[in-house]
């Protein structure tokens, strides 16, 4: 407390005329000065690490825009190969179709044998042999075993139309 207001009394008794007063406003006035150097320069720091970075992150968004660019010629290449395969596939799917619907309505070319007794007779297949399977399971694992009469093993009633414009 004694302190506080010993320096209480000095500070009233300063005079700025007086030697050390002089003294005393020019190394406040020196410090001001360094002050506010000092503080430009840390402001100028600041200043260019942040420029610094601005242009590292613009160096960035260029690389990130010819990189996507880049995907967007794979992405097109893309488009046009899958255009290219769905054409190929309806195409396949009309010929399959066309193929089927021929199958069904024309008549088989070779005359059919009439069975001989030998084959009406029931051959039972031993446990070892594996399951008979159609041609048409085969292809189509999910295919139901052939109708009565039906060449392709699917009634002409169940066959479901294709539509070639997808």
């Amino acid at each position: 407390r004694i302190s506080e207001l010993q320096e209480q009394v000095d500070a009233l008794m300063f005079n700025a005329k007086d030697t050390t007063g002089q003294r005393m406003v020019k190394k406040l006035k020196d410090l001001q000065l360094e002050n506010q150097e000092l503080a430009k320069q840390l402001s100028e720091d600041r200043l260019q690490d942040v420029l610094i970075l601005v242009r590292a992150e613009k160096k960035r968004g260029e690389e990130l825009q010819g990189k996507m660019k880049d995907m967007e010629e794979v992405c097109g290449v893309l488009d046009a190969e899958n255009e290219r395969l769905m054409k190929s596939v309806a195409h396949l799917r009309a010929a399959t179709e066309d193929a089927r619907f021929n199958a069904l309505r024309e008549p088989a070319e070779t005359p059919v044998p009439p069975p001989s007794a030998e084959s009406l007779t029931p051959v039972l297949p031993s446990a070892s042999a594996a399951p008979v399977t159609t041609a048409a399971q085969h292809v189509f694992p999910t295919a139901a075993p052939p109708a009565e009469g039906s060449p392709t093993g699917t009634p002409v009633s169940r066959i479901a139309p294709v539509d070639v414009a997808r």
